[in-house]
């Protein structure tokens, strides 16, 4: 899409599995950076992480602009106590281990892991386009991770639908500030 349409900017948003000790089910992590947390390889010692693959050290940073629009309309739709911001860990399975999620938040600092924002990121940078990934946790990415996930997956999107739609009702409304902002999202 980005070779083809004149994209200013990118909002991704869905869910995720929390994985900071403060997030809870349905609670929403704005980006802030992104890492790719399974980049690596795997060796008779174990699994390996690369770090400096394309961002700075391994990660990805959102957009500073974007990222304030994103948690001033979370905190709209879902109150102040339910918005974090920090580190989303991207890889590429599902996320279900009390053991992982310890190594998620000592390797990375990470509030939240899930499967796509770190590709995002990093073709968002390659293409030099402003990104932000909004993400509303549906489960704590524990034992009971796929139970959590068949409950609360719906609500979870929801709401960070909900998140985006307000934030275009602000970039709508006061598109001079926005434009300040983002420099101005399609």
């Amino acid at each position: 899409m980005l070779n083809r349409y004149p994209i200013s900017s990118v909002l991704f948003t869905g869910i995720a599995g929390g994985v900071g000790d403060d997030t809870k089910v349905l609670d929403v992590v704005i980006a802030t950076k992104l890492v790719q947390h399974d980049y690596g390889q795997i060796t008779n010692d174990g699994f390996e992480w690369s770090e400096g693959y394309d961002g700075e050290e391994g990660y990805y940073p959102c957009d500073a602009g974007l990222v304030k629009l994103a948690y001033d309309a979370a905190v709209v739709v879902v109150g102040g106590d339910h918005v974090f911001q920090g580190v989303v860990a991207s890889g590429d399975q599902f996320v279900a281990s009390e053991k992982y999620v310890k190594k998620l938040q000592e390797n990375h600092n990470a509030l939240a892991c899930e499967m796509e924002g770190a590709s995002i990121a990093l073709v968002c940078e390659r293409y030099d386009v402003p990104f932000v990934v909004i993400r509303t946790m549906s489960d704590k990415a524990d034992g009971l991770a796929h139970e959590t996930f068949e409950n609360m997956a719906v609500i979870a999107a929801e709401n960070s639908c909900k998140i985006v739609l307000e934030m275009l009702k602000e970039i709508n409304v006061n598109t001079e500030k926005t434009t300040a902002v983002s420099d101005g999202i399609q």
